[in-house]
């Protein structure tokens, strides 16, 4: 039926980074499936693949009715249905989008590493999977470094640490909290000033090369 509503189930990124997380899209009873953001998985017709894409491409032309933290799904959900339909040219486009529209998503990275590769780009997609892995560790760190102020929310090592991740990945504005909390309690508090005024603070975060 190709008035079918599209079914879009969606963890929101954090959940996604976990093993084991899973979402899905199904139209007209087809399914895709990723798990951990890494991949399409069978079975799917070429006229279920061609489906979700316009039902996807719909989506994002009325992207105002989804959040706005979340608005990056679709084009990553396209990316990957293009390169299962053996677009990756195609997906490249909707992949750069997703990664601008939140730059702390491991996976569109890794599948735009891909469809580099599909293309036979292999030093951009080799340049693009460094950066999906260094945000992928920076990600597993920043989780073990709340796991740890859980149990001791005052630990300065631990957040000077955290401060540190965070602005790798860009999330500014939490990161500068934490050196300003710091500064507060009177530890790494060189380390800290600096990081607010440096103007290298301020640079691009982890980015597509």
């Amino acid at each position: 039926d190709p008035e079918a509503p599209l079914a879009l189930v969606v963890c929101d990124a954090a959940e996604m980074r976990s093993p084991g997380r899973r979402g899905r899209l199904s139209c007209a009873g087809d399914e895709l499936t990723y798990d951990s953001g890494s991949r399409l998985n069978r079975p799917l017709s070429k006229t279920g693949v061609a489906l979700i894409i316009n039902r996807l491409k719909e989506v994002i032309e009325k992207k105002e009715n989804i959040p706005a933290e979340k608005r990056f799904l679709p084009y990553y959900f396209l990316g990957q249905a293009l390169i299962f339909d053996n677009r990756p040219q195609e997906a490249m486009d909707a992949l750069e989008k997703s990664s601008s529209l939140n730059p702390q998503f491991p996976g569109s990275l890794y599948l735009l590493a891909r469809a580099n590769r599909l293309i036979g780009r292999q030093s951009q997609a080799d340049s693009i999977l460094l950066s999906h892995s260094k945000l992928s560790n920076c990600l597993v760190a920043i989780e073990h470094y709340n796991s740890l102020l859980e149990k001791n929310p005052e630990d300065s090592e631990v957040l000077f640490s955290m401060a540190k991740t965070l602005s790798k990945i860009g999330s500014r504005e939490q990161s500068l909290e934490i050196y300003h909390r710091l500064l507060d309690m009177n530890r790494h508090t060189s380390e800290a000033r600096k990081a607010i005024s440096a103007s290298s603070y301020f640079a691009s975060p982890i980015s597509n090369p």
